[in-house]
């Protein structure tokens, strides 16, 4: 294997998914925890490379062996103590559809259900939380971010949290 690849634009190095991995991320996490600090884990998602990708070799990622890269690497911080972990969608809007983005967002959220019995926060901008799963179907909207009938749930909806980006201008910031 060779070394990440990341930014998206850099494919001269990466794995066969593209993907970052953190070769400091265990003594990163356990050096936090110690100082007293809480910690999480979040995993960038890389929907942006499909069949056609350069160097994808002809293979597109798909959110259940994102979700299973992410619990083998960190998935022993997915517990009690630690801060959720994170889903991270920031690329392949114009790659993939809205509702095909909604899905693997779903299908990733139900991975890390299915192994973990948590379900994961979703980190996202506010142009990705509007335009992009909000351009998704009703049903799909619904599955993402709809409280379920009966609460508490542990099956849905598939993020029941959202952590929203929000920058400010800088050249205005007030």
């Amino acid at each position: 294997k060779r070394a990440g690849g990341f930014p998206s634009t850099d494919n001269t190095t990466f794995t066969l998914s593209q993907r970052y991995d953190d070769p400091y991320f265990v003594q990163n996490m356990n050096r936090a925890t110690a100082a007293g600090m809480f910690a999480g884990s979040y995993h960038f998602a890389r929907p942006d490379i499909v069949s056609t990708t350069t160097n994808s070799g002809g293979i597109a990622n798909s959110a259940r062996d994102e979700a299973d890269h992410y619990l083998q690497m960190a998935g022993a911080f997915m517990r009690p103590g630690y801060l959720l972990p994170t889903f991270d969608l920031e690329a392949g809007d114009g790659i993939r559809t809205d509702n095909a983005l909604a899905q693997y967002s779903i299908d990733f959220s139900n991975r890390i259900h299915e192994a973990m019995r948590i379900r994961p926060m979703i980190y996202l901008n506010g142009n990705y939380a509007h335009n992009v799963l909000g351009g998704a179907t009703a049903a799909r909207r619904d599955q993402l971010a709809k409280p379920a009938a009966t609460q508490p749930s542990l099956a849905g909806p598939a993020f029941s949290q959202m952590w929203l980006a929000r920058y400010v201008n800088q050249a205005n910031p007030d």
